[in-house]
């Protein structure tokens, strides 16, 4: 199984609970974790700084135990809402975004658009629309003016 992703919260949750269940523990909660991360061969004949081996803080490493399960299940749970309200703010993205391209195409490409091409993007358009020109049977001067046009409608001069 993968390192656990959530650990600081599995760390809060299991110290929350160790509070509640046995709150003896809760002082020495840190302490007992990261004893019990430690591979077994390190941690077999150590003892706590508070005089208690890692085995011994068995209801606090218990409980982080259950706390990352839980932090497991609240997340598989979220998810499908998580992926909803995404789906839902690219629907609208693209909706608000589609009616400023249309408001840009309207003005005659002379308004600036919604959203700079970089150079490289830019580059690869005028690339695409020269080939375009020519595989179109079109002259010289018509492709000089279509990329002139696309340089200006997007705001490089």
């Amino acid at each position: 199984m993968q390192e656990f992703e959530y650990e600081n919260l599995a760390r809060d949750f299991g110290r929350n609970l160790t509070g509640e269940i046995a709150p003896l523990e809760t002082p020495f909660f840190d302490e007992i974790i990261d004893a019990h991360q430690r591979p077994k061969s390190v941690r077999r004949d150590r003892t706590l700084a508070f005089g208690v081996s890692a085995e011994g803080g068995v209801v606090a490493v218990a409980l982080y135990e259950i706390g990352k399960v839980a932090l497991q299940a609240v997340w598989k749970a979220a998810e499908p809402v998580l992926r909803g309200l995404a789906d839902d703010a690219a629907k609208q993205f693209r909706e608000s975004f589609g009616k400023k391209l249309k408001l840009w195409i309207e003005s005659r490409l002379s308004s600036p658009p919604p959203f700079a091409l970089k150079p490289d993007a830019l580059n690869a358009l005028l690339d695409a629309a020269k080939r375009i020109s020519v595989e179109q049977g079109l002259d010289e001067v018509q492709s000089i003016r279509i990329v002139q046009t696309l340089t200006r409608s997007f705001g490089q001069q």
